[in-house]
């Protein structure tokens, strides 16, 4: 019998033979219910003295592929060929399904800028420098913290795939963050407050001043209604959405709140009185062009219907006011600190007026209660002062004399 055929006689142990001068080996293995072949070159004839020794070598082998099967180090030919766009195309499809409101932001910088890097890369053969070389590119225009945003929706869309069963995805690679904190720390103090007012169209003005004084996110504000408006009693009340979960807001009228408000009311009631809408155009802000300090920059919008986008005149009226770089979302950490830290409200009163949901705003923003820290003060004050009337002797510096 040849000896290069004998042990294809053992079952379930695989096939040894020689050619061309070597020692080969073969494997029948199945994962994911797909029956598939391994083959392994063991090494020049000249290396084994025996075909004992070349079994012994092959049954090591075989031993260890049978352990990296079992743990998932081998993977199926569907988890060998999937690529990032596909999963990332899956992902984009996940969260529109869902309604989440991130969903056209995240698919505008899918499209933009990760897809056209990753799209054709293998999963099962993503590096670390893969990682590496697009924060590279990436870095050349923006920081590393839109690059660790960019990559977190990678992240996802791998694991939202590894999730499933079966799985296309074997294991989610690591993808080391930057560390950088791109928190922004904007706000806006009462003296930019009304210079910023002064330069913005009629349109926005009554917006302004209902975003700084109760720092509402800017969806919830434009999608406010006359209904919800009570004047009699001075509150605005409302219910908008975080993850599809409603979070009340009931927030009061004070300060320019109520001259804005009411002059918006009177200018609605005498020309667009069918409008519902709280925040709407003006007939003079009907201009359109980025260049126009009056015009809203957007797609023609007849007066009288809802604000929708407004960044053109928002960044015209900023620049001109000398805060080029305010965002409308600054004034929702302005409201929150003027009441926390200005006026002493509670952390829980003022959650109910902005609108959020948890505290972590607080926390972002290192919004801290003056008068908690001032009534802390004169409490660690009053303690110490009653330690050194209880020990004179600490006081004075001096020990007490022994008896």
């Amino acid at each position: 019998m040849n000896e290069s055929e004998e042990p294809r006689k053992r079952k379930g142990e695989g096939s040894l033979f020689q050619y061309n001068g070597y020692w080969f080996y073969t494997y029948g293995y199945t994962v994911d219910g797909e029956q598939r072949k391994k083959k392994k070159c063991l090494g020049h004839v000249e290396r084994f003295k025996t075909e004992a020794a070349a079994w012994s070598e092959a049954k090591r082998f075989r031993d260890q592929f049978i352990t990296d099967v079992n743990t998932g180090k081998v993977v199926g030919s569907a988890v060998e060929t999937v690529t990032c766009g596909e999963l990332l195309t899956e992902y984009v499809a996940h969260l529109k399904a869902q309604r989440k409101p991130a969903a056209y932001v995240i698919e505008k910088c899918v499209e933009a800028n990760i897809r056209p890097f990753f799209g054709s890369k293998r999963v099962a053969r993503l590096q670390t420098a893969d990682f590496e070389q697009y924060r590279a590119i990436r870095t050349e225009n923006v920081s590393d913290a839109t690059v660790d945003h960019d990559l977190s929706y990678l992240k996802s869309a791998l694991l939202l795939e590894y999730k499933k069963t079966p799985s296309r995805v074997a294991r989610v690679p690591h993808i080391q963050k930057s560390g950088e904190d791109n928190v922004r720390q904007g706000f806006l103090e009462f003296d930019g407050y009304e210079k910023v007012l002064a330069q913005l169209p009629l349109s926005l003005k009554s917006l302004f001043v209902v975003g700084y004084h109760i720092g509402n996110r800017k969806g919830a504000l434009l999608g406010l209604e006359w209904p919800q408006v009570d004047f009699e009693n001075g509150v605005i009340r409302f219910i908008r959405l975080q993850n599809r979960k409603p979070v009340p807001v009931a927030a009061p009228i004070y300060g320019d709140m109520q001259e804005w408000l009411r002059r918006q009311r009177a200018f609605r009631d005498e020309h667009f009185p069918e409008s519902r809408f709280v925040f709407f155009w003006y007939p003079a802000d009907r201009e359109i062009g980025p260049t126009s300090k009056k015009g809203h920059g957007g797609r023609r919008n007849e007066p009288g219907t809802q604000i929708k986008s407004f960044y053109d005149s928002w960044r015209a009226a900023v620049k001109d006011a000398g805060f080029p770089e305010l965002l409308f979302h600054d004034l929702r950490r302005s409201a929150v600190r003027n009441m926390v830290e200005k006026i002493g409200m509670s952390e829980k009163r003022a959650m109910e007026i902005s609108g959020h949901k948890t505290r972590s705003c607080f926390e972002r923003y290192h919004i801290v209660s003056l008068a908690d820290i001032q009534e802390s003060g004169q409490k660690m004050d009053k303690w110490m002062k009653a330690q050194r009337s209880e020990n004179p002797h600490q006081r004075s510096g001096r020990r007490p004399k022994k008896r």
